[in-house]
């Protein structure tokens, strides 16, 4: 599936009948020739665009320095030229690029139209207009696929993030740059670096971490650690930076559900075996308050919007708890068998999944009151929202249930809306994830969702009636989904924000398209040399040789390949190097094969590569102990045939 937004299309093809008629004034002037007044304020069409590039963080009391490796943020203030007013809502699409003579040689909307057509030999070092689709799998691993663009027409898997055991949560910080990711089976919780999808840090989070949250300012991670009855259970804290533990407050016993009030201050953690709830003070890391909600709470959510937490008891009541001091004041009964309650993004709606009632009752926190008794498809187990609409996923069925968030003020009855996300019921999958299994992509109106009976996730654009595609999870079941959303957002009227990681020293292009009106400028901007780095002499990329000469087959039988590994620009072999991983691949189809390769000494490495069908077959080799990943080395391909076969024999 290839989906791009409508404008980019339209766009595309208007770009080059423009580039042929070119004048002064059109889409194809050079950067720096665009009538203005300065190199970051650019107007045409009655447009205004303010240009700024600034460091996420202050670096040595600069914080207009960039520099290489920054986490930096992209702003365009986008106004009416002449009245100054924000022009909002808008879909501006923008690419930044290190500059070359490649790049020097075209004019800026030569090369957007490059960008938009999607060419593989000409792609921007940082793309603001995609997303990347996240799968947590049932094995140890994390699927990376890219929904704008497979590799050779053949598969749309970008990259797998390894683990250490398979993964059971995960959470996003704030500017999406970093993934953390539980690991029940070792204690553990993973690091992602999100610009290049690998691991950075691991650290211990008790003897069975499960929910993973992160406060609202970033500062702490809070691990629930459902320890079995003869050990400590209750919540690890771990510094968001560098996972180290900073402090761990026992709770009480069964599964924890962890929530924050919106100014960090204290932390909400449900005691599910205990039935209490305990609010944990975040700055001395000690609980302040135990209250007894029921008989086994399962979740709890805070809303911003009535300042009040909200606990579900598997009962069927929802207890409203008020802060400081803090003490139940309300009892919402629903229903026996509730196993799900999330408040939507306003924090207006509070939504109650009852299981054995194929029913989710919906909370007006503003009255604390059930308002709509909806009844939906069999089993429904996880709720997720969408800016419109309300998304209830069920077990007992393939069907998701679509809730109008706009008519639960009315008076009527919502409309309902069920949807098929594949064929099989997810409950045929025995082992559901804590974590969302729904997930907004970014784009309006768009999410995604895993069937793990399927071992499918699908992608959904809300007013159809059916999803629009599909991606495969390559032999493994998804069993929650997520996205990294790299584009540029709307965070003030007329304000398109987007952070991004700075590849290296040097000066960029940063190519802005917007579609209504057609306008496209490039700006720029440079990036200093970290002088951290700069007292470093970094190590020599990696070099690969392929030294197996012969690259034809006979199909049934292994291919031998060797190679060998050394740095560019010295004759000292790579050695003893225990994680040389070979990615074989055979196309047309999804087949793949990973092993690692076996060191003969002298930095040279063999592998067994099955050549079971002719066919040509490609090869890549990562090393993930020297940060090289299957991209970042030249690959190899050989053929296996039936006449080498018949050659063979004879």
């Amino acid at each position: 599936m290839r989906l791009f937004p409508a404008f980019l299309v339209v766009g595309a093809l208007a770009l080059w009948p423009m580039s042929a008629a070119a004048t002064d004034g059109d889409a194809l002037r050079e950067i720096g020739q665009r009538p203005d007044a300065g190199e970051n304020v650019f107007v045409e069409k009655g447009v205004r665009v303010e240009f700024s590039v600034v460091p996420t963080e202050d670096r040595n009391g600069l914080p207009t320095t960039i520099v290489d490796g920054d986490i930096a943020r992209v702003s365009f203030r986008i106004t009416d030229a002449d009245t100054g007013a924000p022009i909002s809502p808008l879909q501006p699409a923008a690419w930044i690029t290190r500059t070359e003579s490649s790049v020097e040689d075209l004019g800026c909307s030569e090369r957007i139209g490059r960008y938009i057509q999607g060419m593989l030999g000409f792609q921007a070092d940082v793309d603001l207009n995609k997303y990347f689709i996240l799968f947590l799998n049932d094995d140890a691993s994390i699927s990376v696929v890219d929904p704008l663009l497979g590799v050779s027409g053949i598969t749309q898997l970008y990259t797998m993030v390894p683990l250490a055991a398979p993964a059971e949560d995960w959470v996003t910080n704030q500017n999406g740059t970093r993934l953390f990711v539980t690991m029940p089976k070792v204690g553990q919780v993973a690091m992602v670096d999100l610009d290049d999808f690998k691991i950075i840090a691991q650290g211990e989070a008790g003897t069975l971490p499960i929910r993973i949250a992160i406060q609202p300012d970033g500062r702490y991670l809070w691990v629930g650690d459902d320890a079995a009855d003869d050990g400590p259970s209750g919540v690890v804290v771990l510094d968001a930076r560098t996972l180290a533990e900073v402090g761990s407050v026992a709770t009480g016993s069964g599964h924890h559900e962890i929530a924050f009030t919106d100014d960090s201050l204290f932390a909400l953690v449900t005691n599910e075996d205990d039935g209490k709830l305990t609010v944990v003070d975040t700055q001395r890391l000690v609980p302040v308050a135990e209250l007894e909600i029921g008989e086994r709470p399962v979740t709890v959510q805070f809303s911003q919007l009535s300042q009040n937490a909200y606990v579900a008891d598997a009962d069927g009541a929802v207890a409203v708890v008020a802060r400081e001091p803090w003490r139940v004041v309300r009892t919402i009964e629903t229903g026996p068998g509730l196993v799900a309650f999330r408040l939507d993004p306003t924090g207006r709606w509070g939504f109650a999944a009852r299981a054995e009632a194929d029913r989710v009752d919906v909370i007006d926190v503003s009255r604390n009151a059930v308002v709509h008794r909806l009844d939906v498809g069999r089993l429904p187990h996880q709720l997720a929202f969408s800016d419109t609409y309300g998304y209830v996923r069920h077990l007992g069925s393939a069907e998701i249930t679509l809730v109008p968030l706009p008519q639960l003020s009315g008076k009527g009855r919502p409309g309902l809306q069920t949807v098929n996300f594949g064929s099989r019921p997810p409950g045929e999958y025995p082992y559901p994830s804590y974590a969302d299994a729904i997930s907004p992509t970014g784009e309006y109106g768009a999410m995604v969702a895993t069937n793990p009976a399927d071992r499918m996730v699908y992608y959904y654009l809300e007013g159809m009636i059916a999803p629009m595609g599909s991606f495969s999870a390559y032999g493994r079941v998804p069993r929650a989904v997520g996205v990294v959303d790299r584009s540029l957002r709307e965070t003030d009227a007329g304000l398109y924000q987007a952070t991004f990681k700075v590849p290296d020293s040097g000066e960029y292009s940063v190519a802005l398209l917007l579609d209504s009106p057609w306008v496209d400028n490039c700006f720029t901007f440079t990036a200093e040399r970290d002088p951290e780095k700069a007292q470093v002499t970094p190590d020599d990329p990696l070099r690969i040789e392929y030294l197996t000469e012969a690259r034809v087959t006979a199909a049934g039988r292994p291919f031998e390949l060797q190679f060998a590994l050394s740095r560019a620009g010295s004759a000292e072999p790579m050695t003893g190097i225990d994680d040389v991983f070979v990615l074989t691949t055979r196309p047309p189809g999804n087949w793949q094969r990973r092993q690692v390769a076996r060191p003969l000494g002298d930095g040279r490495y063999s592998v067994s590569v099955p050549a079971d069908k002719e066919g040509v077959y490609y090869v890549t080799v990562a090393v993930p102990s020297l940060d090289v990943d299957f991209a970042e080395l030249p690959h190899v391909s050989f053929r296996a045939t039936a006449s080498a076969a018949a050659d063979d024999r004879g």
